[in-house]
Parts: C-alpha cells; sequence; structure tokens
C-alpha cells in the first residue's frame, strides 16, 4: 500500500525504484504499479498532478515493511499498461534534487522579503 501526503492511499502491485536521465539530470525514480479495478485515471491524476501530494510518499510492504520517500513530485509517466497479461495503473515519478528544493525556498524567501517592503512602502508612504 502506498499513501501519499494528502492522506489518499493505493492498494499497490509494486513500487519498484530505480535512476534515470530526466530533464538533463541523474534522478532517482519510482513506480508504483496498481491493479486496474484498484483505482481510475481521474483519482491517479489527481494525485499524479498535485505536487503536495506527491511530497511524502509512504511505502508499506504489507510484511511490516516501511519506507518513506521524499520529493518524488516531478511526474514522468501516467499510463495503463499489459504486465505480464495483466493491466496495470503505472505511475512513474521522479526525484528533485536538493539544489532545486533549496531554489524553491531560496525564492519562497525572495518573495516574502519583496512582499514585506511593499507592506513596508506603503506604510511608510501613508497607505493603508
Amino acid at each position: 500500500m502506498v499513501t501519499f501526503a494528502n492522506e489518499k492511499s493505493i492498494e499497490t502491485i509494486a513500487v519498484i525504484g530505480g535512476t534515470t536521465q530526466f530533464q538533463n539530470a541523474q534522478r532517482a525514480t519510482i513506480e508504483i504499479r496498481a491493479a486496474r479495478d484498484e483505482t481510475n485515471f481521474e483519482e491517479l491524476r489527481a494525485i499524479y498532478t498535485d505536487s503536495k501530494a506527491l511530497s511524502e510518499i509512504e511505502v508499506n510492504d504489507g510484511n511490516g515493511g516501511q519506507s518513506l520517500q521524499l520529493d518524488f513530485t516531478l511526474p514522468m509517466e501516467l499510463s495503463l499498461k499489459d504486465i505480464d497479461g495483466e493491466q496495470l495503473w503505472c505511475m512513474k515519478l521522479a526525484q528533485r534534487s536538493a539544489l532545486e528544493i533549496a531554489q524553491e525556498k531560496q525564492a519562497a524567501s525572495i518573495n516574502d522579503t519583496q512582499l514585506a517592503l511593499i507592506e513596508l512602502a506603503g506604510m511608510i508612504g501613508g497607505g493603508e
């Protein structure tokens, strides 16, 4: 079973880790496979396009093994595939790099600073 940060869960057939070249970088990947009748495209699409939901993925193997996968927020593939004669939903995600995460935090900090300066300028200029 896989549980996403938005608390949605999907019963899985397999969760496969790997690496690949994606967006000009070598990245860790995770492929989540679920039976066709376990979920539907709309439910998967809602998760697949929600970076906050993908920021933390808890994997439970059903035998007591658990892991937490962080920042697999780059969507690579969402498809229905015939694998060994079985129709499976396949969601493949790539992990953001530490540099990309730091840059995003820095951009948010700069934005907060700019908003504070605008507010301060309004107060100094006599604006409400």
